[in-house]
Formats: structure tokens, sequence, C-alpha cells
């Protein structure tokens, strides 16, 4: 994992506010042990330290769409009948391990505590997996080709980056019972006693570290699976509005660059808990009009001052870095909820000329 990803976000039952607790993964262990490793949890996907500064600005990860990485693909098999879900574990294992031939120290599997199981696929064994503002998207392309080949169900809702997954050797207060894993020979030949017998008490984690979060031995790419992530991440690429830096508009004034709703921001005084998603819109909208980032970073400060806005200079800065870190620029739809509030055509979208051209080209100007 890249070391500038290591941000997760915590929640416990007995932590105020449950969750919105941005820490490094390093200091899961420790907060499971403050908590007595009681219905704790984090999500599966890392971040880097941009969604700690949202959380301070907006007190939620509600609406975060910044870039993220992941370490393990998670598949979320439940059924009220256990004895079914560890039918359809082992039929999965089958496909990852015999046909995609991957290795075992690649996939680790648990039994969740109550009625099913996760297994979480190594992300080394896809190849070159980039931080992405759309993983979460590709990866539950890539649960949809395993749960069709493997011809199981599973939970195919998992879309969003920021879903909470049960922390390994922590109860559920439900049962009562350890999310707990298992070794794959064990899967393989254990009846459901003997796994709820087991999940009474914490079990050794192997092949991760102690946080079970992360990977702590080497994983080899696999062939079988980086043709599946490939062909998820091409489905994803074309599934999406296509977005082209416009340079011929990079000496524009931002007037002449914005949609309505973005010129209402511009103009406006944000309040405090909008203000950072509202930055960021304009950002995206500057750099896919072929701003250089310094002028986007001097209009946004200039957008701070004039009208108190009172974003950190540091958090500009932050924003500005993060939104040019790419080269293919990310653009908020016309459905965004952020822009909806600021729009005077979301009721009427085929009345605003950047809807129009929008549907009619799939292209931004």
């Amino acid at each position: 994992m890249r070391k500038d990803f290591c941000f997760i976000d915590f929640a416990a039952k007995y932590q105020p506010g449950f969750r919105n607790n941005i820490v490094n993964v390093r200091d899961v262990p420790g907060l499971v042990t403050h908590y007595k490793a009681y219905e704790c949890y984090a999500t599966c996907f890392f971040f880097r330290e941009d969604l700690r500064a949202y959380v301070r600005e907006t007190g939620s990860v509600a609406s975060y769409d910044g870039v993220a990485l992941a370490p393990y693909l998670v598949l979320d098999i439940d059924n009220p009948m256990i004895g079914e879900a560890l039918e359809s574990v082992r039929r999965v294992l089958l496909l990852l391990l015999q046909e995609w031939n991957l290795p075992y120290e690649a996939v680790q599997c648990y039994f969740s505590g109550s009625k099913g199981f996760h297994i979480m696929i190594d992300s080394r064994v896809f190849g070159d997996v980039r931080p992405s503002r759309n993983l979460h998207i590709v990866f539950s392309k890539v649960r949809e080709i395993i749960a069709k080949h493997a011809f199981v169900y599973m939970d195919l809702t998992i879309k969003d980056k920021l879903r909470l997954f049960r922390i390994p050797n922590t109860i559920n207060r439900k049962s009562g019972l350890y999310k707990i894993q298992l070794p794959i020979d064990e899967i393989m030949e254990l009846g459901t006693g003997e796994i709820i017998n087991r999940a009474k008490k914490q079990q050794t984690l192997t092949n991760v570290d102690s946080s079970g979060l992360l990977p702590a031995i080497p994983v080899k790419q696999s062939d079988k699976a980086l043709t599946v992530y490939e062909k998820a991440l091409s489905s994803t690429k074309e599934s999406r509005i296509v977005v082209t830096i416009n340079y011929s508009l990079s000496t524009e004034e931002p007037e002449n660059i914005l949609c309505e709703a973005r010129k209402k921001i511009w103009q406006l005084h944000i309040e405090e808990g909008l203000r950072h998603n509202c930055a960021m819109r304009m950002l995206s909208q500057f750099h896919i009009s072929g701003f250089e980032k310094e002028k986007s970073l001097r209009l946004l400060m200039d957008w701070n001052s004039s009208k108190n806005i009172a974003l950190p200079e540091r958090e500009i800065v932050r924003m500005v870095d993060s939104v040019y870190s790419s080269p293919h620029p990310y653009s908020y739809g016309c459905r965004d909820s952020i822009l909806q509030i600021f729009c005077p055509y979301r009721k009427m979208l085929r009345d605003c000329a950047n809807y129009r051209i929008l549907m009619d080209t799939k292209k931004y100007r």
C-alpha cells in the first residue's frame, strides 16, 4: 500500500458519534483494545489525509468523493441459513483458487460472527491497482463477475467507498460471537457448528497485520485476476461521461466557464458544512476548463477571502493538489446533490444550456 493512503474511518458502538473518526490504520489495534473489541468497524478503502480535513470541515464522511485505494476487495456472503452461506463461500473459493489460480495467501476468509462470511482478495492479484475516485465502482463490477461465474448470491449493493466492515476479532453484539479468520482448508472442511464454536473467542490472525486490515506478506499478480479487473475497469470507463480538458478556455474568467450552479457558489458566501464541497466543485471545473494549477489556487484563495468563506489556507492548498494530482479531471454531474442546491434548473434540467451540451455530445466543454 502507498504510505499516503493510510487513513480509514473507524467506528465503534461505544465511541461518541459511532463513526466519522478518521485515523491512521496503524492506530486501529489500540482503538479496538480501548473499546473492548466490541462492535468495531472500519472502511475497507483507504484514504489520504484530505478525508480527515473533509470531516473536520463537514462533521461527516457523507458525500465525500475523493481518491481511494484498497488493500483488499471484500466479498460479503450472507444467508439466513448459515449452511447455505458456507456452501457459497466454498464455491467462490474453488473459483478463485482453482480457475483463477490465485495463491492461497492472497485470499483471507472470515466468519462474520452472525450469518455470513467475508472473503478478502488481496488487490495486488489484480496488478497495478491505482488510486481512483471510482475504484469502488470497479470493485463492484469485479464482484458481479465473481458472483456470476461462481453461481452464488452475495451482497452486490456494496458500491460506496465508505461502507463499514466489522474488524476481525471484534464482537458482534447480536450474536455475542467474534468475527474470526478461518484458514481455507478449515472453511472447506468444518461444519457450521464447529465454526460457531470457534467464534466464541478470538482467533490468531495470519498473513495480515494486527489490525486485520493490511496484508503482511508479499502477493503476486494473477493473469486471470488481471484480465477480470481490466474488463471491470473498461466497462466502468465506457459507462462514464467522457471528460476532456479544454485548454482554449484557460484564459477565461470564472464567470465565463462556470455553469449557473457553480456561478452562484462563486458569487455567494458559503456557510461552514458546505464550503469544502462547493470549493471542490468549482476546482473541478477550473481543471476541466484548462486553468493552470496556480491560477486555480489564486482564484480559490480570492473567493475564500472576498466571500469570507474562512477555509484554512493549508486546506485550500491540499484541495488544489488533490484535484490536479490526476491528468484526468473528475467531473460532478448535473444531478450532483451539492450542485442541485444552487442550480436554478434543478427541476427542469433541459432548460440549462450546459446540461443540453452534456446530454447531446456526452462531453463537458
